[in-house]
Formats: C-alpha cells, structure tokens, sequence
C-alpha cells in the first residue's frame, strides 16, 4: 500500500513539473512587427487606387490586411511560422522563426501596375524603423485572427 502512494505521489510530481514547463514555454513570445511602406509610384490616381490591401496569411489562415503606409505589431508565440500571400493565382511564401523576447521587422510588399508582384522579407532594425515612423498603425478590424497581443503604438515614438 505504501507502494502505491509513493509510486503516485511521485508520478503525480514529475506530471506537475512537466505541465509547469509546458505551460512556461506556452507562455513565450517574441514582437514581431509587420509594415507595408508605399509600393506605388508617383502614377496617376487611377492607377494607384488598383494596389489593394495585401492579405498576409500566417500559417495557413488570413492574418491581416495591410494596407499602403501601415504597421502593426504583434506578439507572436516562439517557434516557426509560415508568411504567406497570394496574387493573381501565384503566391510567395517566408518562414519566420520567433525566438523568446526578441524583436523581428518583416516588410509586406504588393505591386500590382506595371507588373504585379508580392515580398514578404525580414528587415534589418534601423531601415524598418525609418519606413515605420512614416506610418499609421493598422486599424484593429483589419486584424483577422485575435488571439494575439496587438501592439499599435509606433516603436519609434518609444
């Protein structure tokens, strides 16, 4: 009988210590902030008004739509996460691996005149930082999946 309580009570503390960690690493995440700067030229109004929103998927669902001239920041969970955009049938992908506390800048470019064409890169600090103080953040409601902490203060007013 003194066993058995041993046994459980043992196996009940490795359990409580593998859902403490679990739980530890569940609650990890890094800042991930995405931008669009102005993809359009200076063509005239007719052409510009074509350049839509770009729709940025994040693994597998639709994530946000980025308009021209917006940021937005989010605190993604730690791991690797797939970036994707589609356009005209064609898509282009980009994984982005978040580590714990860290900071990553990934630019969203869509081009649609003369000839249409979507990025998705990561960028260094100081060159995102310079197209972000240019831009307004994301409005909430262009923010499809609402799990995560969205952040719509501009990093550089910080």
């Amino acid at each position: 009988m003194r066993v058995r309580i041993r046994t459980f009570v043992v196996a009940f503390f490795i359990l409580l210590c593998f859902a403490v960690a679990t739980a530890a690493q569940e609650k990890r995440y890094g800042t991930v902030y995405f931008y669009r700067d102005r993809d359009t030229a200076d063509y005239p109004p007719q052409i510009n008004v074509l350049n839509p929103e770009a729709v940025l998927h994040l693994d597998g669902q639709e994530f946000l739509l980025l308009g021209e001239r917006t940021f937005i920041g989010i605190r993604l969970p730690v791991g690797l996460h797939r970036l994707s955009m589609t356009l005209k049938g064609k898509g282009t992908s980009q994984m982005l691996g978040v580590n714990w506390g860290r900071t990553y800048y990934v630019r969203v470019t869509q081009v649609m005149y003369p000839n249409p064409y979507q990025e998705i890169a990561e960028d260094d600090t100081r060159l995102a930082l310079e197209v972000i103080r240019k831009c307004d953040p994301l409005k909430e409601k262009k923010v499809k999946i609402k799990w995560f902490e969205i952040i719509r203060l501009n990093p550089t007013k910080t």
